[in-house]
């Protein structure tokens, strides 16, 4: 058989195999894995594809690909890590489509398969980041605290890893989703400085995101905090512009968000209004269905009448559908356009007494955390 991507010769009794793309650094394709023919190399082929997608906001291929590559990797031994991983992007890309139904699925199932293994690494992965979301799907914001709470606890506290940033967004989505937008704001300004130590805002989809959550903290804390209003609205225009300049449809939307809500917090309905519909747009043009539906109950509720009361009946039908128990307050979560939020108590919830929480000490050169 003729190779066009491998050399091969023997050595004695050994055979030896050399990869013939020097060109291209000898990178995998679709032609030399094929050539290879392993499902290990052909699984990391779809896998490469499933998180490029992801890195350009292509969610839909995102799943699409990674299952390819699992069941390659399935078919493997010792690749563990690698399907974890597929898995992960996808809970990820599930979240971003709205498919929350299918999410809630997968979650609590894949997190019974890591308990049984004993893996911290999945555990803590399925309990913090979005896919702490699914307690807030059925209304347990403090059930989400204690998950990410518990699962964090286990990490080592001297550096800010990607595990404390993952707790970081799953503690400022709960926070947003409960209506303490002062809390979330606090929360992403005191861990910034170690985020930014950490390195991690390199890549670029940790820094989209942080930049999203950063926006939307910000102006969810503004009504709250007369005295800082004019530099928190600074803070979002800032992060509209940063994610305006990725020049991305998924990147747009939110952009067109936090445009939407500084109007609506200037008293300018009509110009938020547009800002919504121009994030609508966005979104349905990067099949972000979630994002979509809150932004036009957003807009239903500044236009009023018969033409404001559709949009939301028909957006919350699109979230109940996805089995989400309070639809209003994943708006409030997603979309800060309101002038002020209603906040919601969990205190009777059965929170944990000694939530381990991560605590700036020292300088910014040099950040230490401490469990509290």
């Amino acid at each position: 058989m003729s190779y066009q991507n491998i050399l091969s010769e023997r050595i004695e009794k050994v055979a030896l195999i050399t990869l013939n793309r020097p060109e291209k650094l000898n990178a995998l394709s679709y032609e030399l894995a094929a050539e290879l023919d392993t499902p290990h190399a052909l699984g990391f082929v779809h896998g490469y594809e499933s998180v490029s997608a992801f890195q350009a906001g292509r969610y839909r291929e995102t799943v699409e690909a990674g299952a390819r590559a699992v069941e390659l990797f399935e078919r493997c031994t010792a690749a563990a890590w690698e399907i974890r991983t597929m898995q992960l992007f996808s809970l990820w890309s599930l979240y971003c489509l709205g498919e929350l139904e299918e999410l809630c699925k997968r979650v609590p199932a894949q997190l019974q398969e890591a308990d049984a293994r004993g893996d911290l690494y999945y555990r803590t992965s399925l309990q913090t980041t979005l896919c702490n979301a699914v307690w807030l799907v059925v209304d347990e914001p403090a059930e989400a605290l204690r998950r990410t709470a518990e699962t964090i606890r286990h990490w080592p506290s001297e550096r800010f890893l990607l595990q404390h940033y993952w707790d970081l967004i799953a503690r400022s989505q709960i926070d947003l989703y409960c209506g303490d937008g002062a809390a979330a704001w606090a929360r992403i300004r005191d861990h910034e400085p170690a985020l930014r130590a950490s390195l991690q805002l390199r890549i670029d989809t940790v820094r989209i995101e942080f930049t999203t959550f950063r926006g939307r903290t910000a102006l969810a804390a503004a009504p709250r905090s007369p005295s800082e209003r004019a530099r928190l609205h600074r803070q979002v225009e800032r992060d509209a512009r940063t994610l305006e300049r990725h020049d991305a449809a998924f990147t747009f939307g939110p952009a067109w968000l936090l445009r939407a809500g500084l109007a609506a917090q200037r008293g300018e309905d009509a110009a938020a209004a547009e800002h919504l519909r121009a994030a609508i747009r966005a979104f349905d043009e990067a099949d972000l269905a979630l994002c979509a539906a809150v932004a036009r109950r957003r807009l239903g509720e500044l236009l009023g009448g018969d033409e404001g009361a559709g949009l939301q009946r028909g957006a919350d039908a699109f979230m109940r559908g996805q089995r989400i128990l309070r639809p209003e307050r994943f708006v409030a979560m997603i979309a800060i356009v309101r002038k002020k939020s209603r906040p919601c108590d969990i205190s009777a919830r059965h929170l944990p007494r000694a939530a381990p929480l991560i605590a700036i000490q020292g300088g910014a050169s040099r950040p230490r955390y401490r469990q509290q």
